[in-house]
This record gives C-alpha cells, sequence and structure tokens, in this order.
C-alpha cells in the first residue's frame, strides 16, 4: 500500500519473491532489454533488488509482510498479521495448531506446496500465538527463543534430460515431466523430474540432452531448479493434445486442451 491507516512510528517486516508466472514475463522482459537471463526464482530477487538501474523490473516481484513493530498493543501473533491485512499487505497463510494431527496436516500440506506451489518455499515457521510468551522465552544473540523455521532437507544433484513428456491434468493443462540419467537423491533413485508448466520451460528451452540442476525435498517430487549446461538444439513442445489429439491452446504460462469431451 501507498499509505497505511495507522498513525505513529511502524516497522513492517517481510519477504520479497517471485512468483512463478511472473519469473516468466521477467526472464522474457530482462532477454529483451539486452541483458542476461536470470537462472532460477531464487536468485533473481537479491539480483534485482541490488541493481540501480532497470529499476522497473522489480514491478515482477511480491512482498508479503509477516511482522508489524508498533505502539498499538497485540495480545497474540495472529493480530498482528490480522491489522497487517487491514492497512493493505499481503500476509503469508497462518493456521493456529492446537494439536499434533493438525500439525502433521499443515507439514503435509506444504510439502504438497513445495511440488506444486506457485512460488518456492523450503518450509514453514513456527511461532507461539501468545506475544507474553515471547517476552518470557527472550533471544538469543542469534534468533528468537520463541520462533522456529521448520525446512525440509533439500537434496540437488545434477542430471541429463533423456526425454520430456507431456501429460494431461484433469483441468486440461499440460504438465512436462522430464525423464533424466537416473540419480540418487534423498535415499531415492529418481528418473522422473516436473518441469513445472509450459512457461518455465519455454523460458528456459529444456530439451533431451540438456543437464539440469533439480532437487527433491521431503517426499515431494523432484523438481527442475536451474539449467547446468545447455545443449544446441531448438525447444519443441505438442500442438495436439496426446490423450484426444485436439489442437490445444497457449494462455499466458499454460499450455491445455479446451476439448469439453477429452477423457
Amino acid at each position: 500500500p501507498k499509505s497505511i491507516a495507522q498513525k505513529g512510528v511502524v516497522e513492517v517486516r517481510g519477504e520479497v519473491f517471485c512468483l512463478e508466472s511472473n519469473f516468466v514475463h521477467l526472464s522474457e522482459e530482462m532477454r529483451s532489454l539486452g541483458l542476461e537471463s536470470p537462472t532460477s526464482q531464487r536468485n533473481i530477487v537479491a539480483g534485482l533488488l541490488g541493481r540501480k538501474e532497470n529499476i522497473q523490473l522489480c514491478r515482477h516481484l511480491s512482498f508479503k509482510a509477516f511482522d508489524l513493530l508498533s505502539e498499538k498493543d497485540f495480545k497474540h501473533e495472529h493480530e498482528k498479521l490480522e491489522h497487517l491485512k487491514f492497512l493493505g499487505f499481503e500476509t503469508p497463510d497462518y493456521q493456529i495448531i492446537k494439536n499434533s494431527k493438525t500439525l502433521n496436516q499443515k507439514i503435509s500440506e506444504a510439502r504438497e506446496f513445495m511440488s506444486g506451489g506457485d512460488y518456492l518455499i523450503d518450509g514453514l515457521v513456527f511461532v507461539y500465538d501468545r506475544l507474553s510468551l515471547h517476552d518470557e522465552l527472550g533471544e538469543t544473540s542469534h534468533h528468537p527463543r520463541y520462533k522456529i523455521a521448520f525446512k525440509f532437507a533439500g537434496d540437488t544433484k545434477v542430471t541429463e534430460i533423456r526425454e520430456i513428456e507431456w501429460g494431461v491434468s484433469r483441468n486440461g493443462t499440460l504438465t512436462p515431466v522430464a525423464l533424466v540419467e537416473p540419480v540418487e537423491l534423498s535415499g531415492a533413485m529418481i528418473g522422473r523430474v516436473t518441469l513445472h508448466n509450459y512457461g518455465l520451460t519455454k523460458n528456459f528451452e529444456l530439451k533431451a540432452g540438456d543437464k539440469i540442476e533439480i532437487i527433491r525435498s521431503g517426499e515431494v517430487i523432484p523438481k527442475f531448479l536451474s539449467v547446468a549446461e545447455r545443449k544446441k538444439g531448438i525447444f519443441k513442445f505438442p500442438t495436439a493434445c496426446p490423450s484426444c489429439g485436439s489442437e490445444l491452446q497457449i494462455e499466458d504460462i499454460w499450455l491445455y486442451c479446451d476439448n469439453g469431451r477429452c477423457p
């Protein structure tokens, strides 16, 4: 927001990140300006915020607020997040956990988001809701004792793409999957890697022979992170639905079949 409905000294803390769809558009614009295309969503934020030129590229970035320091008297952590929403900020999704069943369910949801969400995460943050506990527990010189980062161990390796398959989902969207040279990741042999969507695959011009960095975190499907080495050749994608043969449509970063009778 350009202004907020609160007087006095206020400090808003949060994180800048890049949505998957915005990353594709950002890459296209950087190439059109003659700039080097970013290699991954992980490092582009710091790269853009450190620039003194082409700062208009930062409009492709997003911000979520997760803390508010002010003179306002809050009793609970979630009240801060609700007030930040009231002031016009986007905030991370949160849930008040009261038992281990809900906790395990939330961890499972985070694993799923890591595989199919629209921006990159590496875990969750757990924090005591009652702010009186924050004062009581205090902080070390390194971190607060009332908050902990729960991160999934991410194992990365470089492997080579053998072939790219395009599968049709129930809503008609085509998802590219790379069949790769088998490699061991987090104790499992990996031969298939999700390439997210048409837009990202086109952006990196992925093809058989390319060497890519992949990651497997927790129990999620292994996914593409960045290109390690390119092979000469051109990016190809299907023009007909592999399920029903209908002509495919392109909308933003998605390739899809709009045949309502597609099996």
